[in-house]
């Protein structure tokens, strides 16, 4: 097999290279003996060996392999404002040539060019075909790597993502850069155990034990049909409907329903459609001399016949009859059908489960209060970067909202300017919450287990109507995993401190600690 001419288009080799490539690629044929292969081989090795030997400078990836897996890269950090810092790296020349020569040896082991057996072929040419591609990869990997390491070694905790600028890869050379990024301020934590505060008490609203037992016995209802002239607005009308355009029929729907009081006739929302159904003439219903109701709708954008889509038709729908939910009877045998032991036990379970939710919201009333006491007296750098930002956000959403109303440039500018302070208010708040509870977190080393990060999915999975496995992922996927974990850790350093206060109004022997220690335990389960 003559591969000369391949070798040739790729480079013109010098008189001791083509002997080298011709070993080389006799070593590639596959039509050797297996005796003059081997030679081959060996040959083929050694002078792959001597050949990055020569340079004094190639190292194996056997060596790097046996060294510090670490980039030892080294930096200076500068101040560059509030929560603003400058780190310049640098990536020791040494350790880019062992990545290099790793890579390299990595490729030549999978790739395959004519003439030359995998692992065989000469770097020079792998550089010639495949060097800026791979460089390029080092250079990203050689980025990520040494900045990662660089955090973790410096202890910086970094908000939102870094600018990187400078970035300097020779395979001869330190590789080096510049990364710009806000920081967490630092600063002293207050005083937070023992803040005095006044106890919330609150009352469950009238009204909410009856909407929650009329929700508990709805859930077990059963529809039953009733005279169609007699139906109401939470009564199921069920029959059919046609769209209808200049008196064409574009689509015929069968088994079709609606509850007047939703607003939606199917996946038309119409206005006053309750309305609309107390004046319609239903004592025919079910009879071929039944009249229909008859609206003039605009086919929605989410509608399933695309084609139809944003058109306006007539909706005529058809009735063949409607059903209303017959309630159970609040009885014992009600209460047994849901492993209560009677009526009353259902009664109280749902008067405990209302004063549960009263008093889940008093402890975070009573946790906003502390909070807001110590972000009140907390004097810390904050990043501007992040409020200049939120701050101009809110002033271009104002400015366009205005700018449709046709207000004057000198009220949409007063509005303008109004929205941008508060925006920059709100935020400057949060991000000192953040900061404060993130800071005592540490400190009293509360964090959320793996177990909580679970439940709170199981719970958003319950929510959403989203197979938990499925929630899962999706939350992977947008990177809200970690997203979720400081939420519990908060919700828990939220927690220790409302343990920790004092609280206006609690009893001696009704010690604030053990009852909301209990109180706490709810909120987690929940």
């Amino acid at each position: 097999m003559n591969t000369e001419p391949e070798i040739d288009k790729e480079e013109e080799p010098s008189p001791v290279d083509e002997e080298e490539l011709e070993n080389e690629t006799d070593a590639g044929n596959e039509d050797v003996e297996p005796a003059a292969d081997d030679g081959a081989e060996e040959a083929g090795g050694q002078e792959g060996s001597d050949d990055e030997s020569a340079d004094g400078e190639e190292i194996s990836a056997a060596e790097a392999d046996d060294d510090d897996d670490s980039l030892g890269a080294t930096c200076t950090i500068e101040d560059a404002g509030p929560c603003k810092k400058v780190v310049k790296a640098t990536v020791p020349v040494e350790k880019v040539k062992k990545i290099l020569a790793h890579n390299y040896e990595e490729l030549s082991s999978t790739v395959r060019l004519p003439g030359f057996r995998r692992g065989r072929v000469p770097r020079r040419l792998l550089e010639k075909r495949f060097g800026e591609d791979l460089e390029k990869d080092v250079k990203e990997s050689l980025l990520a790597e040494s900045f990662d390491e660089l955090l973790e070694d410096k202890d910086l905790k970094v908000l939102g993502s870094p600018n990187f600028d400078k970035i300097e890869f020779n395979p001869e050379s330190d590789f080096t850069y510049e990364a710009e990024l806000q920081v967490y301020p630092e600063f002293d934590l207050p005083e937070y155990k023992g803040i005095e505060v006044e106890r919330v008490t609150s009352e469950v609203e009238e009204g909410r034990f009856e909407e929650e037992l009329e929700k508990l016995l709805k859930s077990r209802a059963e529809m039953v049909e009733v005279e169609p002239s007699k139906a109401g607005g939470d009564d199921q009308f069920i029959g059919s409907y046609e769209l209808v355009e200049d008196g064409r029929v574009l689509k015929s729907v069968d088994q079709a329903g609606f509850v007047p009081a939703s607003g939606n006739l199917e996946a038309f929302a119409i206005e006053e459609l309750e309305k609309l159904v107390e004046g319609w003439d239903r004592s025919k219903a079910g009879t071929n001399d039944g009249a229909p109701l008859e609206i003039e709708v605009t086919v929605p954008a989410h509608y399933p016949d695309e084609v139809l889509r944003d058109r306006e038709v007539l909706l005529r729908f058809v009735l063949e009859k409607t059903q209303t939910a017959e309630l159970p009877e609040l009885d014992d045998d009600f209460a047994k059908s849901l492993g209560a032991e009677s009526a009353e036990d259902i009664k109280a379970k749902i008067e405990e489960q209302l004063q549960g939710e009263v008093e889940r919201k008093d402890q975070q009333e009573l946790e906003k209060k502390i909070v807001d006491a110590l972000v009140g007296g907390l004097e810390l750098e904050l990043p501007e970067d992040l409020i200049d930002r939120q701050r101009k956000v809110a002033e271009e959403r104002v400015a366009q909202e205005l700018i449709a109303e046709e207000k004057t440039e000198e009220e949409i500018n007063e509005e303008r300017a109004k929205a941008g302070e508060a925006a920059a208010e709100d935020l400057t708040g949060e991000l000192k919450e953040f900061f404060l509870l993130e800071k005592i977190g540490e400190k009293e080393k509360i964090f959320a287990t793996e177990d909580e990060v679970a439940n709170r999915i199981q719970m958003m999975s319950m929510v959403y109507g989203v197979p938990p496995a499925a929630m899962m992922g999706q939350l992977q996927e947008s990177g809200r995993i970690d997203e979720i974990r400081q939420t519990l850790r908060n919700e828990k350093v939220r927690g220790f401190l409302r343990e920790k206060a004092s609280i206006i109004g609690d009893s001696p022997q009704n010690d604030g600690d053990t009852e909301d220690s209990k109180a706490d335990e709810g909120v987690e389960q929940d």
